[in-house]
């Protein structure tokens, strides 16, 4: 190989690997969301925390789903996601024998530091909902903990900052 050919690779690799940071894809939008004015959700029973937008708001909770999103629904409205329509669901899963865990969920996976432990970062597509969301997943002793973010009308940025927000001690 010519030593130009050498010289131009070498930049190249340089260029691209100066822009991957640690759990990021080098192929991720890199817009940035300010988050200043966003709520934190802690869970101190799974020991997890997360930034979300203010103007989400926790409309659902049980034993296996919390669920925030911000906008309501009525009769008039369409069960489709409009655009600027967020949800964010956190769903807990016992852990049983027959399971086997975050990397079979999901789908184009990767590690992502959370806090004080490593999770999934990928997407997922459940049964009638066309459009994987996405989703972190993080396994602890006794459950299994996914969060996914769904967002109308565009390609997930807030979605995505909030998963980024996820730490778990």
């Amino acid at each position: 190989m010519k030593s130009s050919h050498l010289i131009l690779l070498a930049i190249f690799t340089g260029i691209a690997f100066s822009g991957c940071t640690k759990g990021r894809s080098f192929f991720q939008n890199t817009n940035t969301i300010e988050m200043g004015a966003w709520s934190q959700y802690k869970n101190a029973q799974y020991g997890f925390s997360l930034r979300y937008p203010s103007e989400a708001k926790k409309v659902g909770e049980n034993a296996s789903t919390i669920r925030f999103q911000n906008y309501s629904l009525d009769e008039d409205r369409q069960l489709e996601l409009q655009h600027g329509d967020l949800i964010i669901e956190i769903v807990i899963i016992a852990k049983s024998p027959d399971q086997d865990g975050c990397t079979v969920l999901l789908s184009d996976s990767h590690v992502v530091a959370l806090g004080s432990i490593q999770g999934l970062r990928g997407k997922v597509a459940w049964e009638g909902n066309p459009d994987p969301a996405s989703v972190v997943c993080a396994e602890r002793q006794d459950h299994y903990i996914l969060i996914q973010t769904v967002e109308g009308g565009t390609t997930n940025p807030r979605g995505n900052a909030i998963l980024e927000s996820v730490l778990f001690n």
